[in-house]
């Protein structure tokens, strides 16, 4: 049975630094794959066509803006590009999952971003979750409660 092509969260289990992408997330990727570490401590995967052309504009706009060169460092440092196994499964290096924090026979968390997915360990993601809930509630109690609402009041 095929998984539900809205879902954007998928738990996998590496085996041996490989996961196994769902359907359709391998559709979405095509047949090359751009791998980085993303700066929010996730590895990101995108099509190699769309790593490049991201990373090219990082470029350019870090001739400009300083926290885009720090990016663009970040990411292009890291990139490296790789295709799937005819079982459907991406092989994610030592590097990446060192930076992610996930092991080589690790549970995973896949999370569907636009045209990127995001490989995370699941307690990390969940840490990231928990202090983006709690800035999320603290601008809502200092906003105007007529022009930003975030959370119905109880």
């Amino acid at each position: 049975m095929s998984e539900p092509r809205c879902r954007t969260l998928f738990e996998r289990r590496l085996d041996a630094g490989r996961v196994v992408l769902p359907q359709n997330l391998r559709d979405a990727l095509g047949p090359r794959v751009g791998l980085a570490a993303d700066i929010s401590g996730s590895v990101l995967l995108t099509p190699a066509a769309c790593s490049q052309a991201l990373l090219q504009d990082l470029l350019t706009c870090s001739q400009q803006h300083h926290q885009s060169g720090e990016l663009y460092r970040l990411l292009a440092s890291t990139y490296v590009e790789d295709g799937l196994d005819e079982r459907g499964r991406l092989l994610l290096p030592h590097l990446h999952r060192e930076w992610a924090g996930i092991g080589a026979d690790s549970e995973v968390l896949l999370l569907a971003l636009g045209e990127g997915i995001q490989v995370w360990d699941p307690l990390r993601l969940d840490r990231l979750l928990r202090v983006s809930q709690r800035h999320l509630r603290e601008l809502h109690n200092v906003a105007p409660r007529d022009q930003f609402r975030l959370f119905e009041d109880v």
